[in-house]
């Protein structure tokens, strides 16, 4: 693109958001550089929320290459950055909120896409702890927004914190399928980091939740509520299910005499136990957890659903560890003397050893 057709260019834009500085010289790049320049240009410029300028941009000329797609380390990823900070800047504070969770969720998959994406492992492994780390960014700046529009006396404060949480629970049904697909122990271990902050994230929205209809005290915020309430009680009781059948999974591999787990650290028959009886006994909490509700007691019932949360993370850690270690065992090479592989043999039964 000439020097006019930029300037061309840069008169329109300017025209329609209503800036009448003179135009930055433009750098000499072309393509794709040329035009992150031009969006950043428009970035730095006071605009009014109602201009739709950016909006055409993205529906036509990022469309035309596919930003979308693009991940960390890409040649379009800066654009495809560039147009999410423009669509914030054009949100209200409620849509906002909800914004960044839908943010935080294209992080969480860009993480998901990098695995294994670049030859070299540790670039590969760079790009996806930065984008754990965005993903974690994104989802503090949710939960802030949603509090700054309660501080605010916002009105669709109660309605933005159900959609909050209703992405946070799609985000971290994702995280236990990233868990279970990795075979990697550091992958697990960002996928349990990224479900910490979500935890974290997710409390505030209920509480922010409550204290709203504690000041309402409506039968729309009652009901708001109770959706809420549902959707959490929902997805912990999907988790508990999720939960006990891997540790049958578990149990099974263990079980499987084929796979040698020298030299590997694997629980008994008892320990699995000790790992499912507290999984099984969430029941329990779940049944106080709705009496709480159904009396009134709204944050004693949200309290006790924060409870279980905190304890089947704290499980879930650690049945990951165990299943990152059957893959480990799983894969391990046959034992080998010399050149040639050689079986491990089983030791003797009593019954098969003739005197």
């Amino acid at each position: 693109m000439d020097e006019a057709a930029k300037g061309a260019s840069w008169a329109k834009i300017a025209a329609a958001i209503g800036v009448d500085d003179e135009p930055v010289e433009a750098p000499a790049l072309q393509g794709v550089s040329y035009g992150v320049w031009l969006l950043t240009q428009y970035l730095s410029k006071p605009v009014l929320v109602g201009t739709f300028s950016v909006v055409v941009i993205a529906s036509g000329w990022l469309t035309t290459v596919r930003a979308s797609d693009s991940l960390p380390g890409d040649a379009l990823y800066s654009v495809k950055k560039i147009t999410e900070q423009a669509q914030l800047r054009l949100a209200s504070l409620d849509r906002r909120a909800i914004l960044h969770t839908e943010f935080a969720g294209r992080r969480l998959q860009e993480a998901s896409d990098l695995q294994g994406e670049s030859t070299n492992a540790s670039e590969s492994a760079s790009l996806v702890h930065g984008a754990i780390e965005a993903y974690k960014q994104e989802i503090s700046s949710a939960a802030a927004s949603l509090r700054q529009l309660k501080d605010e006396g916002g009105v669709t404060t109660l309605a933005t914190a159900s959609s909050v949480q209703q992405n946070l629970q799609a985000i971290d049904t994702t995280i236990d399928a990233v868990v279970a697909d990795s075979v990697s122990a550091e992958a697990t271990q960002e996928a349990l980091v990224a479900k910490e902050v979500t935890k974290v994230a997710s409390e505030a929205a209920t509480t922010v939740a409550v204290e709203v209809h504690e000041e309402e005290k409506t039968a729309l915020s009652t009901y708001e509520l109770k959706q809420m309430f549902k959707s959490e009680l929902g997805q912990i009781e999907a988790r508990q299910r999720f939960d006990l059948e891997r540790i049958e999974v578990i149990r099974a591999a263990l079980a499987d005499e084929s796979i040698s787990y020298a030299g590997f650290t694997v629980p008994t028959s008892d320990e699995l136990l000790a790992y499912e009886y507290p999984i099984v006994a969430v029941d329990s909490l779940l049944s106080q957890a709705m009496n709480s509700f159904a009396a009134g007691g709204f944050r004693s019932a949200f309290a006790t659903l924060q409870e279980i949360d905190t304890s089947l993370l704290a499980i879930e850690a650690q049945l990951a560890q165990i299943e990152i270690t059957i893959m480990n065992a799983r894969t391990q090479p046959p034992a080998v003397v010399g050149e040639e592989a050689i079986e491990i043999e089983e030791p003797a039964k009593a019954e098969d050893v003739v005197l």
